[in-house]
């Protein structure tokens, strides 16, 4: 901790629920604020909550609102009148205010009030706000987005490619900072890993169904391996959104039933538990940035595929740190039978990985980069 005061800090993140449907962004908000309560300074963090969830961040007061939801809008459509109310009140007493923003109207109305507020305003947008020409799209940005980006004493991104998106839709009068995604490496690497017996190792799909994530993909190169490496297992956990039906009408038709298990989703805060107790974890999505889940999986030491489009491959790719493949099944596929042929391989991609992460990817890291950027910009 530096020695001025300790900073008063507000996270606000739109979704926490059962089935960690809001993925990344409050894996994030989770590992900063635990980080920055650890430096000393007070801070809380604010969700939008499912009513079941229990949600506990050693040092921050968690407050959860119960959300309503406007008819077929998904994320978008979410609101808490309760939430706007105790925000009004609450920044007034508080350093920062810092929205993991999205376009819905949770952290987005959140984002717009506190432009009036005494709070210095942080937004953080994990690549989900970019230019977009729909109408739905571009209205709610014009009322909502715009003046906030405009008005933040930062807008903290996490490439060159989401800093000029930013530009453009404040028009260029956004400040920006890039920051990037961490994880706690040594809760992480204290895990206890689950030993598989030779050749019987589990590979392990871990997101959301979303098309975006391609679990079909997943699913197509189980099917290439399950003849020739029958041993093999290969789990999906996620919640659905839009490719369960499918990937189940798949399973059934190619007889993957004890080969390809669907166990449902997951709590926030138990996919590093998860991840660190497979063999092998992939994650076969075109156009992440910095994903959570890789770096979780990194920080367990879980021998890590990935494709060539996430913002990670060069960097894990250099340091022989994961295995960086095409989109194809087929490349998949292949790349699995790498890993069970090797246990050389996988223990090398063990060690690699968990040293970047640590070198890199540290939440410990992230959590001063904050605290400075929280003291030049406010």
């Amino acid at each position: 901790m530096t020695s001025r005061s300790a900073l008063r800090i507000t996270h606000v993140v739109t979704y926490a629920s059962c089935d960690g449907a809001f993925g990344g962004p409050l894996a994030v908000a989770i590992e900063q604020t635990r980080e920055l309560a650890a430096l000393g300074h007070d801070v809380e963090l604010v969700m939008g909550w499912d009513g079941r969830l229990e949600v506990d961040v050693p040092g921050v007061r968690v407050r959860l609102f119960t959300l309503n939801r406007l008819p077929s809008l998904g994320f978008s459509g979410m609101f808490s009148f309760a939430m706007q109310r105790y925000l009004r009140t609450a920044a007034a007493e508080r350093d920062i205010l810092h929205v993991h923003l999205g376009r819905d109207l949770v952290t987005a109305s959140v984002a717009r009030n506190a432009i009036a507020g005494s709070a210095s305003l942080f937004l953080q947008t994990h690549g989900m706000v970019m230019p977009d020409g729909r109408l739905r799209a571009a209205t709610f940005d014009r009322l909502f987005i715009r003046p906030a980006l405009a008005s933040a004493s930062s807008v903290l991104t996490l490439t060159p490619e989401e800093e000029e998106g930013i530009g453009g839709l404040s028009r260029n009068r956004s400040q920006t900072d890039r920051v990037t995604n961490g994880v706690g490496t040594a809760s992480q690497a204290a895990m206890s890993r689950r030993v598989h017996p030779e050749g019987a190792l589990e590979i392990l799909f871990l997101a959301r169904l979303h098309p975006r994530k391609r679990v079909l993909t997943f699913a197509r190169a189980a099917a290439l391996l399950a003849a020739r490496l029958p041993l093999l297992r290969f789990s999906v956990v996620g919640p659905d959104e839009g490719d369960l039906d499918e990937l189940q009408t798949f399973i059934v038709e190619n007889s993957l039933d004890k080969t390809l298990i669907y166990e449902g989703p997951i709590a926030p805060g138990e996919a590093p538990k998860r991840i660190a107790q497979a063999s092998v974890y992939v994650l076969p999505s075109i156009g992440e940035v910095v994903p959570m889940s890789v770096l979780e999986a990194l920080a367990a030491g879980t021998p890590t595929i990935i494709t060539r489009s996430n913002g990670l491959a060069s960097a894990l790719e250099e340091k022989h740190a994961a295995l960086v493949i095409d989109e194809t099944p087929q490349d998949l596929a292949d790349a699995i039978e790498r890993l069970a042929a090797s246990a050389s391989l996988r223990a090398s991609l063990s060690t690699a990985g968990a040293r970047v992460v640590e070198a890199n990817f540290s939440a410990a890291a992230v959590a001063l980069r904050l605290e400075h950027l929280y003291d030049t910009r406010m």
